[in-house]
């Protein structure tokens, strides 16, 4: 629907189950789990590509993968 392949694609959610996981099985570029306030610990062996204690630093991060000009 957003005219864009899965690998052009990052997802960003609160539940590594629902969002980290499904994104990851369904092959998107990176899933992102907001972490507020650092409130669970990130399980070993889960991975995402970044952890966000907010949406508000989504944009810093997705530059550091460079899926965002500088």
């Amino acid at each position: 629907m957003v005219g864009c392949l899965p690998q052009e694609a990052v997802h960003v959610g609160d539940s590594l189950l629902a969002d980290v996981n499904g994104a990851l099985q369904a092959g998107l570029a990176g899933a992102f789990w907001v972490n507020r306030n650092n409130a669970r610990p990130l399980p070993t062996g889960v991975q995402v590509a970044a952890v966000l204690s907010s949406v508000l630093e989504l944009p810093s991060a997705l530059r550091q993968l460079r899926m965002l000009p500088a």
